[in-house]
């Protein structure tokens, strides 16, 4: 039994070799109790490297080497030899009893083992670095107390891209609002136009106005193109375009700065149309500069 021990011990600190570790192995092969045991011993030894640890295996091992010590003088007598194996197994006894505590200590139930995990998936869950572990050792040499902190930093999660922000339908444009100036409004075609809706039997959007001019283009057609307030879409992008043709009006009208001539200009269409800001504008085709802008709101 003693031989068998100072083979494991041996065989766990890698001191056999050649023939000696080659039948070792074979035996552990075909003997299931040595390799057992084999394995118990190195949890213990596993066990006993922990700093707690230290004074009992120094105390185990040195009893082991008394009892050898004894054994191999010859100084004991046949009691002596019984009462050595019994140290040896009680010895025994103790190691098996202290490595079954150790690895029930370090395998927590399924219970803990879920909340630990729970914990952790909360932390995890944050974006700052988050302290998860703190190894608290003892310094043997000194007798100061060391804590050590581990940081983990969690890497940052992908998060929902935020949301756009919803465009308000009544703001002005301040670029159309610009050219709305009187001052921009065409000294050669003069037009005056309004918006207006009628809801029976249908939504029905309605332009009539009037023109005011010497005499219509010979080459060119006025266009009438509707745009809501998205700045952007004012360049060239209107969602309503008509094609107006003055009707000239059997009336007559004197005019300080030469006889002129009266047209209506009107346009409709049915529409369902959102509530917002709208503009409206009257260029000629091949013009892109506008003769009058106006706007409604719905």
């Amino acid at each position: 039994m003693e031989e068998r021990y100072e083979d494991i011990e041996k065989y766990l600190e890698g001191k056999l070799t050649g023939e000696e570790l080659r039948a070792f192995e074979t035996a552990m092969k075909e003997e299931p109790e040595l390799a057992e045991e084999v394995a118990l011993h190195q949890r213990l030894g596993d066990f006993l490297e922990d700093v707690d640890a230290i004074d009992f295996r120094k105390n185990l091992s040195q009893i082991g080497d008394a009892i050898q010590d004894s054994v191999r003088t010859g100084e004991n007598d046949d009691n002596s030899l019984q009462w050595g194996s019994r140290i040896i197994g009680s010895i025994i006894v103790v190691l098996m009893v202290g490595a079954l505590i150790y690895s029930l200590l370090r395998k927590p139930s399924p219970e803990i083992q879920m909340a630990s995990d729970d914990l952790i998936s909360e932390t995890d869950a944050t974006d700052s670095p988050q302290i998860i572990s703190t190894d608290t050792t003892n310094d043997e040499q000194n007798g100061i107390m060391t804590t050590r902190a581990e940081e983990k930093s969690t890497p940052a999660q992908e998060r929902p891209p935020k949301p756009t922000a919803v465009r308000d339908v009544y703001s002005p444009s301040a670029r159309i609002e610009n050219l709305m100036d009187p001052s921009n409004r065409s000294k050669v075609y003069d037009f005056e136009l309004s918006a207006k809706f009628k809801t029976f039997p249908a939504t029905i959007l309605e332009f009539e106005g009037e023109l005011v001019c010497s005499s219509l283009p010979q080459t060119s057609r006025f266009v009438l193109e509707v745009f809501d307030n998205v700045e952007s879409n004012y360049d060239g992008h209107p969602f309503l375009s008509f094609l107006l043709d003055p009707v000239e009006l059997d009336e007559d009208r004197p005019f300080a700065f030469g006889n002129k001539t009266s047209f209506f200009v009107g346009a409709d269409t049915t529409i369902e149309l959102k509530k917002g800001l709208y503009y409206y504008q009257v260029r000629l085709n091949d013009d892109p500069n506008p003769l009058l802008i106006k706007k409604f709101t719905n």
